[in-house]
């Protein structure tokens, strides 16, 4: 018998950040290769005479594009927390909101399943050779709510960094699937950040809501497979 396949989940609640992080970042260098996509992104429908629209599409595209230049001083940095006091703008900040145990997929034990594995080839003159192991999967469902924050000095850039974003979330949220996030839904908001960062007068939020299942394995053995009996002759 093979090791049993890993449940879909994570170990750590820490991971739904992590995975949102690199699905911007890997989005974003995507958007940035494609004019087609960016085209449909940055279309403006108004039609003032004398307007500004040609120029502006292309001047965000070629902000997209220095956005995804690691030297420039425009690029686009992502962080698992808001950013510091020597942070470099646009940023993208990914911040855990609250988290909760989702009651739904609660059940008696949180056991996923049970299988077994066999260590060790069987041999017939040394019982020790192999032994069977149980391995318990538990899952217990989680709901985490983590804020997509865009921090752009501008107000013109933090409303097009966080369309991006916007974007990019909706465009790339299937990958979240394989990591076992099974739900996931968004809403809109902001904040003024504040004293500490003078510098942003208002910070668009992304709120994501997604479900999916903290798992862990419990592994007991030898697990006992067969039974020996001994005969003894007793005397007459």
């Amino acid at each position: 018998m093979t090791r049993p396949i890993r449940d879909l989940g994570f170990g750590m609640a820490f991971v739904p950040e992590l995975l949102m992080r690199q699905m911007l970042l890997e989005g974003l260098f995507e958007l940035a290769g494609d004019e087609e996509e960016q085209t449909e992104l940055f279309e403006r429908l108004d039609d003032l005479l004398q307007g500004s629209q040609e120029l502006w599409a292309k001047d965000v595209k070629a902000q997209v594009l220095k956005m995804t230049e690691r030297d420039s001083r425009r690029a686009l940095h992502v962080g698992i927390s808001y950013p510091g006091d020597d942070a470099v703008y646009p940023y993208w900040s990914l911040v855990l909101e609250n988290g909760s145990e989702d009651q739904a997929q609660a059940t008696a034990g949180d056991i996923l399943g049970v299988e077994y594995e066999q260590r060790g080839t069987p041999s017939a003159t040394d019982p020790t050779a192999s032994r069977v192991i149980r391995h318990t999967h538990l899952g217990t469902g989680w709901t985490s709510i983590v804020q997509l924050g865009t921090w752009a000095v501008s107000s013109e850039q933090s409303i097009i960094v966080s369309a991006i974003a916007k974007h990019l979330v909706l465009r790339h949220k299937g990958r979240l699937f394989a990591a076992g996030v099974h739900d996931i839904s968004f809403t809109e908001g902001g904040f003024q950040p504040g004293e500490r960062w003078p510098r942003i007068g208002y910070v668009p939020i992304l709120r994501c809501t997604m479900t999916g299942t903290l798992r862990q394995t419990r592994r007991t053995g030898p697990v006992p497979t067969r039974t020996t009996v001994t005969s003894v002759k007793g005397s007459s």
